[in-house]
């Protein structure tokens, strides 16, 4: 079941977005008590969602992850997902 926790992840995306022409870097506040926590990409504006490749695992202590493999002229959009403890859901979409 897919649901949205806008409380706990709306403040988690920093403005401190950075991009290359193939990585973003995201930042976050990290998750408590959390069993596991994804990056997940849209290239299609939301419509489907994959896991991203990062530069190295996304733990659930992690506050940041450098998406890597990203293509030139192609819009993304990510999310953070995040599997329990008390920040369980999914975030804000960041473009």
């Amino acid at each position: 079941m897919k649901r949205s926790n806008r409380y706990c992840c709306r403040s988690s995306w920093t403005s401190e977005e950075q991009k290359t022409k193939d990585t973003a870097t995201l930042s976050w506040i990290a998750a408590v008590k959390a069993t596991e926590v994804k990056i997940e990409q849209s290239s299609d504006n939301g419509v489907t969602w994959s896991t991203a490749t990062t530069k190295q695992p996304v733990i659930v202590s992690s506050n940041n992850a450098v998406v890597t493999g990203l293509l030139e002229n192609t819009s993304y959009q990510f999310r953070v997902k995040v599997v329990g403890g008390l920040n369980e859901g999914i975030s804000n979409v960041v473009k």
